[in-house]
């Protein structure tokens, strides 16, 4: 659910409160080159797909909520349809819209269409059109907290530890 947030902190947030400390968080969404053919069809200057989060930026996130040792990758899949249409129909059948608090509220005009249908079907290679899906992965730790509610700095004292690095001084 996270490429359906414009603001994806808030649930970054939520997560890091819910887990215990030592809490692992997991997720997979989808990245910014999803559906970069659509994207690109529209030329009209309305937001047609949403805007997906770079993987490094949901990195930067993880880090601000107090996450630790953040780790992401992505890659990039390819799936392809027997026209621009079929694109459409699965996209619809699967909930897919466009959440976007910028998004346009009006119907899309049939010229718009006909221009991002004509404009998709150029990519079209041996009758099939390409639709790119860039899935990030990601998983952070939840640390123990650094400072306490009135930001005050936590300073941990481990006496085992301690006597690990005293060493006598040699003579």
């Amino acid at each position: 659910m996270l490429h359906w947030l414009d603001d994806p902190l808030a649930a970054f947030r939520e997560a890091h409160r819910l887990l215990d400390v030592g809490g692992l968080l997991m997720f997979s969404t989808f990245g910014p080159d999803t559906l970069k053919e659509l994207r690109a069809s529209f030329n009209d200057g309305q937001v047609h797909t949403q805007r997906f989060t770079d993987m490094h930026d949901y990195g930067d996130m993880l880090l601000e909520c107090g996450f630790s040792d953040p780790v992401m990758d992505a890659e990039l899949l390819t799936m392809t349809y027997t026209s621009f249409d079929k694109l459409l129909a699965d996209l619809r059948q699967s909930g897919s819209r466009c959440a976007m608090q910028a998004r346009s509220r009006g119907l899309t005009g049939r010229a718009t269409w006909a221009t991002a249908r004509a404009a998709y079907a150029r990519l079209a290679d041996d009758g099939r059109v390409p639709a790119t899906l860039e899935v990030v992965y990601g998983h952070a730790w939840k640390a123990p907290p650094r400072k306490t509610p009135d930001g005050l700095s936590i300073v941990r004292f481990d006496p085992q530890q301690r006597a690990a690095l005293i060493r006598p001084l040699a003579t």
